[in-house]
C-alpha cells in the first residue's frame, strides 16, 4: 500500500518523520499521478 501526497517531499518528511508509517508516502507536487490515475484534490 502507498500514499501520495502532493506535498513536497520536504514536507511530508517533516511531518511523516516524526511518525511511524506503516505505508511508503509519495510526493507528487506536481500532480502527475493525481492526473494519470485520474485522482483529484481538494483545496486547491
Amino acid at each position: 500500500m502507498i500514499a501520495v501526497f502532493q506535498s513536497p517531499a520536504d514536507k511530508i518528511r517533516q511531518y511523516a518523520g516524526r511518525q511511524h508509517t506503516p505505508l511508503a508516502i509519495i510526493a507528487d507536487p506536481d500532480r502527475r499521478l493525481y492526473r494519470r490515475y485520474g485522482v483529484e484534490s481538494r483545496g486547491m
